[in-house]
C-alpha cells in the first residue's frame, strides 16, 4: 500500500494509513455504552467525509491530519478529549509514517510530478481510495442491491459469503442508498467471524479501482458478448465482474499490462526516476480514477 502511495506522487492519506494499519487505531472505544456512543457519535462528526461515502480508512487519516495541525498550535491534548482520540497513539502513529516516509525515499520510490496533473488530483478521495484498494487486494467486497422495496441499505457479499459492517465501524449503517451509486465495490483490512461475518473496517470504491488494480492484468478475461470482463485467477473470477464495452476494456488491459512493466522497472531499480512514457501511464491512471461519475 505505502508504495503505491509513492509511486502516485506521495500520497499523503495513503501513507498514513498504512502507518496507521500497521500499528492501532487512534480512535478511542470507552468500555462503558454510553461513553462508547459518545465516542462514536464523536467520530461520525469530526472524521467521516462530508461529501462522500463513509469510510474508516478515510477517517483515520482525518484524525491524523486534525491531530497534526492541534499539535502544531499546541492544542492536541484539547482536541483529543473533544473527539475522543489516542494522543500517545498518534504520536507512535507520526513516528511510524516519518520512518516509512524516509525509507520509501531513501530506496528511491517516491515519485514527484508537476506537469501531468494537479496536487488535488493525486491527493483525490477517488484516487486515494482506488490506491487503498490496490493495498488491500484481495480483501473485496461486492455491495448488492437490498432483497425487499423495504430494505434501504445494501448487501455485502464476497463470492457466496454474506458480509455484515460490524458495529464498531464507523460506515455501520451509514450505507443507505450506497447502492444506487457507483460506489458499489469495498475493501476492508480486518474480517471476523462470531455469530457472523463481520468486516471492522471498510472503504467503498468505484467499479474503476477493481478494474485497474483487480487481480493481475494476465487474468482479465474479456467477454465481447457480455460487454464484460471478468479478474481474477480463482473463485472470484466468478464475481468480480464488471460490464465495460469490449474496445474499452482491451485498452484497459493494455493500459494494464503497460502498469505491470512499470512496475517491473521500478522494482529493479527503484532510484530510476519514471520516464515520459511510464508518467504518462499514471496519468492516465488517475485521469481514470478522477472522470467517475459517482452517482452512477
Amino acid at each position: 500500500m505505502a508504495l503505491f502511495g509513492a509511486l502516485f506522487g506521495g500520497n499523503e492519506a495513503v501513507l498514513t494509513v498504512a502507518a496507521t494499519l500497521s500499528h492501532r487505531s487512534p480512535l478511542v472505544t470507552p468500555f462503558s455504552d454510553q461513553k462508547r456512543a459518545q465516542a462514536k457519535a464523536a467520530h461520525v462528526s469530526e472524521l467521516l467525509p462530508k461529501d462522500a461515502p463513509p469510510s474508516d480508512h478515510l477517517a483515520l487519516n482525518t484524525a491524523f491530519r486534525l491531530w497534526e495541525e492541534a499539535r502544531r498550535n499546541r492544542n492536541a491534548e484539547a482536541l483529543c478529549k473533544r473527539t475522543w482520540l489516542n494522543n500517545q497513539v498518534l504520536q507512535t502513529i507520526r513516528d511510524l509514517r516519518n520512518d516509512l516516509i524516509d525509507v520509501i525515499r531513501s530506496d528511491g520510490f517516491n515519485e514527484q510530478y508537476t506537469k501531468e496533473f494537479t496536487k488535488q488530483e493525486i491527493q483525490s478521495v477517488q484516487v486515494t481510495s482506488a490506491l487503498l484498494f490496490a493495498g488491500l487486494y484481495p480483501n473485496v467486497a461486492r455491495l448488492d442491491p437490498p432483497k425487499s422495496a423495504q430494505e434501504k441499505h445494501p448487501v455485502m457479499y464476497a463470492g457466496s459469503e454474506h458480509l455484515r459492517l460490524h458495529p464498531g465501524s464507523l460506515c455501520h449503517t451509514r450505507t443507505e442508498g450506497l447502492h444506487r451509486t457507483n460506489h458499489r465495490w469495498a475493501c476492508y483490512h480486518t474480517k471476523m467471524r462470531t455469530s457472523q461475518v463481520f468486516l471492522r473496517d471498510c472503504t467503498f470504491v468505484t467499479p474503476h479501482a477493481l478494474l485497474l488494480f483487480g487481480g493481475d492484468a494476465s487474468a482479465m478475461s474479456l467477454h465481447p458478448q457480455e460487454k464484460a470482463v471478468s479478474l481474477g485467477s480463482g473463485a472470484e473470477k466468478h464475481w468480480h465482474c464488471l460490464h465495460i464495452a469490449p474496445r474499452a476494456a482491451a485498452v484497459i488491459r493494455q493500459l494494464r499490462y503497460a502498469f505491470d512493466g512499470l512496475l517491473r522497472r521500478k522494482a529493479m531499480d527503484p532510484r530510476q526516476p519514471l520516464c515520459n512514457e511510464d508518467r504518462a501511464i499514471i496519468a492516465a491512471y488517475v485521469s481514470i480514477l478522477t472522470s467517475v461519475d459517482v452517482e452512477g
